[in-house]
């Protein structure tokens, strides 16, 4: 059986078509951030149905984090990947 591989991700690039979802995980720090770069982890592809479901998931996740531990600050969002 093929082992599992885990790493830690501070950044994610999301690209979307009519057909797929795609999620471009990474580390960068803060000379690669100024440069707009980061170091590829792992890329994920899924449907857009299973991102709207992802996504449900995660904010759910947020408000329940949120009420244990109180609010997150807002982050402003630098640049977008459109």
């Amino acid at each position: 059986m093929k082992e599992e591989q885990r790493f830690y991700s501070n950044i994610v690039e999301v690209e979307s078509n009519l057909f797929d979802f795609i999620l471009h995980f990474g580390n960068r720090d803060r000379e690669q951030a100024q440069k707009g770069e980061f170091d590829s982890l792992a890329t994920v592809f899924m449907s857009p149905q299973h991102a709207k479901l992802l996504a449900s998931i995660l904010q759910n996740h947020v408000q329940m984090y949120e009420k244990n531990f109180g609010a997150l600050p807002a982050i402003e969002l630098h640049a977008q990947k459109v």
